[in-house]
């Protein structure tokens, strides 16, 4: 199905979720292949990642084909723990080369990332500067990677306070926000080993959060990824290949919308 005119403005929200965060590119994938324009988007931490690098230039196959060959421990900048176990550099420096260096108002469609003042406790949505260093402040998952200092601010992991940023593409300008929430909605989820923990404990504090954008949302995706760990960058592939199924199992209903909202504006 190929929408060109008279359609509404379709927003994508990609939630928190750690290395289950690569199941987005699959739906991302999916709704390429079905011809649903994603018009504006907006991520929290591994979300954030995902829409910038798909905002800097819309090529998703590239994008695949990177995060099939990923291999985490090349980015990754230890030192010794006194706020974060990992300075982020690195992980900066790929961001930089993914997002072509550009500003967010540069990118090819308009962009939320969001982050959280560790100070202030707020939610703090970039929506221009640095496209690097906003999407770096967003994965500063607490007790693991340094705080990114940015903008006279400390900031730390948007999944903290948005797990879910569907109110953000709401913001853009979104008439149909489709959400995608990488937590396994099971609670009975096992940890191995410290990020998990922390991870998990994140995912427990966001229960309400997520409950609240789910009802938000005009379309709710939430893959089947219980069987993978939020932090073992591991079989990747298997997990874009949820979210491209859960989309595919999902576009009747996003086709739907688009038909009543096209309907409304006609009568």
């Amino acid at each position: 199905m190929e929408l060109k005119k008279n359609r509404p403005k379709i927003g994508l929200a990609l939630s928190s979720g750690g290395a289950r965060g690569f199941a987005h590119l699959g739906v991302i994938q999916a709704l390429h292949e079905e011809g649903i324009p994603i018009d504006v988007i907006a991520g929290s931490s591994m979300g954030a990642l995902i829409a910038g690098c798909y905002a800097a230039s819309q090529d998703i196959e590239h994008l695949v084909k990177f995060a099939a060959v990923f291999q985490r421990k090349s980015y990754l900048d230890f030192e010794v723990p006194r706020l974060g176990f990992i300075k982020g550099e690195r992980v900066r420096q790929l961001i930089q080369l993914l997002t072509h260096g550009k500003n967010i108002e540069q990118l090819t469609i308009p962009i939320a990332i969001v982050s959280t003042d560790l100070h202030t406790g707020e939610k703090i949505v970039f929506t221009n500067g640095n496209a690097s260093e906003a999407i770096r402040s967003s994965i500063s998952i607490p007790g693991v990677f340094l705080p990114y200092s940015y903008a006279g601010r400390t900031l730390i992991d948007g999944g903290v306070t948005t797990w879910i940023p569907v109110t953000e593409a709401r913001g853009l300008g979104a008439d149909i926000v489709i959400a995608c929430n990488v937590s396994p909605e099971n609670q009975n989820v096992k940890a191995y080993n410290v990020l998990d923990v922390i991870n998990r404990s994140i995912e427990i504090m966001q229960i309400e959060g997520r409950r609240i954008s789910s009802k938000e949302a005009d379309v709710y995706l939430n893959p089947d990824l219980s069987m993978y760990s939020s932090t073992a960058f591991t079989n990747i592939s298997e997990m874009m290949y949820s979210g491209y199924l859960t989309l595919k199992n999902n576009k009747d209903s996003i086709y739907r919308l688009i038909e009543n909202w096209k309907g409304k504006q006609n009568e």
